[in-house]
């Protein structure tokens, strides 16, 4: 019984190493690589928008366009939805429902790089909007998003992403009262 326990350990050990040896060979896509994927990808989208809470699709809207060059920007962002997500807080619920739609500022880094596509996450960078209010004072809104994760399929030159709001302050003070976490979700089906 000591033989086969000492038989079954000794291949047990050996099947670590070996697949620890193997881990170690692999050095991932070079930079190279990440400059390839970035080019590729650069250019202008067309697709659809939907707005979402929690899983439900509160509404899509056709011939949305963002770009992506140095910077990734998505056009014309409508924040006013957010609005419709805040609970018993009427007078900021009313002032973020007037907002016209901002453009979305963000980073991109790559998670993955293969032949088929790429999937990358992208930082929003917090937009900042000045309001004045029915006092004719100013109000200073700062809405974050959350880190989220695109893909981009290389055969069809078509990305799909998601902005998921976060937090939204109001000069300083966080607003509390989003009953659910807003989604903008972009499909493209055209890219140029």
């Amino acid at each position: 019984m000591k033989k086969i326990s000492f038989l079954l350990l000794s291949g047990l050990i050996t099947l670590c190493f070996t697949s620890c040896l193997d881990d170690n060979d692999y050095t991932g896509p070079s930079n190279e690589d990440y400059i390839t994927a970035a080019k590729k990808m650069q250019g202008t989208y067309q697709g659809s928008l939907e707005i979402v809470a929690d899983t439900t699709i509160l509404e899509t809207r056709p011939n949305q366009v963002w770009k992506l060059d140095s910077t990734f920007v998505t056009k014309d962002v409508p924040v006013c939805e957010i609005a419709k997500q805040l609970q018993n807080n009427p007078t900021d619920s009313a002032e973020i429902a007037k907002l016209e739609p901002q453009h979305i500022y963000a980073s991109l880094s790559f998670v993955t790089i293969q032949s088929a596509g790429y999937v990358y996450y992208i930082a929003p960078q917090t937009k900042t909007i000045k309001v004045t209010n029915q006092e004719n004072k100013e109000d200073v809104y700062n809405i974050q998003f959350n880190t989220s994760v695109g893909n981009y399929v290389l055969l069809t030159g078509t990305m799909k992403y998601y902005l998921e709001g976060a937090k939204i302050a109001k000069n300083g003070y966080t607003i509390n009262g989003l009953k659910t976490i807003p989604r903008f979700q972009y499909t493209s089906s055209i890219h140029y």
